[in-house]
């Protein structure tokens, strides 16, 4: 009748106001990101399996130095294998991250808390089936226990500061995760932080005259930051 065929009209044109379904497709920008998650998800994939390693890919190698760890940590038998920090959105990735790590990896104990919770002492409460009592940072540096410390932009200022309180303490277990491109990763405040422990661990390795070349990933971050010193 009459009235589907003006329906029939405006679908193909637009709305009673006149605003063409492209056009406001055009301006919806969470419908953008949508179908934007397909091409991103692909170019990760194909990274990954496409054998970055033989490129010297910081992402890979820093991949594999964290699964060793939780290796470690299981076979130190820690309380905790896994300790995943955020907030946020960050703190849902995250609880969902240790979720999927718990079902998936056979033997594995994670969890996540909130860096907000984290900061409010030393003593961190974790009141899930797989442990029970307080974890102190002091015995997750003793027993092994990985920390990963989640953050979109790598400087939100709870997950910023508890890298850096972390780093001091745990060393080498504590690994970031942010968001951007590989290049720039190690250039966000909690990447900074990182990689200057790994530059400060390095030049005493040098000073106490450690042998031995430093590793890929530092010395990359060091000729990267070479270039572009003015």
């Amino acid at each position: 009748d009459g009235s589907a065929d003006v329906s029939a009209k405006r679908a193909a044109s637009g709305d009673k106001n006149g605003n063409s379904s492209n056009a406001r497709e055009a301006s919806d920008l969470v419908l953008q990101d949508l179908r934007d998650i397909p091409a991103v998800v692909n170019n990760v994939t194909s990274k990954w399996r496409g054998g970055l390693a033989s490129l010297g890919s910081p992402n890979l190698k820093t991949a594999k130095t964290f699964v060793d760890a939780i290796k470690e940590a299981m076979a130190k038998n820690a309380t905790m294998h896994l300790v995943v920090i955020g907030i946020e959105v960050s703190l849902y990735v995250g609880e969902q991250f240790a979720a999927d790590v718990v079902e998936f990896v056979p033997g594995v104990r994670a969890t996540c808390v909130s860096s907000n919770q984290f900061l409010g002492g030393d003593r961190v409460h974790f009141s899930s089936r797989d442990t029970k009592g307080d974890l102190t940072p002091s015995k997750l540096a003793e027993e092994g226990t990985v920390v990963l410390v989640i953050s979109q932009s790598g400087q939100t200022f709870p997950s910023l500061k508890t890298t850096a309180r972390l780093t001091e303490i745990l060393g080498d277990q504590v690994f970031v995760m942010v968001g951007g491109e590989e290049a720039n990763m190690t250039h966000t405040e909690m990447g900074r932080v990182i990689t200057d422990y790994h530059c400060n661990k390095e030049q005493r390795r040098r000073k106490d005259g450690g042998g031995g070349s430093e590793s890929g990933v530092l010395q990359q971050v060091q000729e990267e930051s070479e270039d572009e010193a003015p």
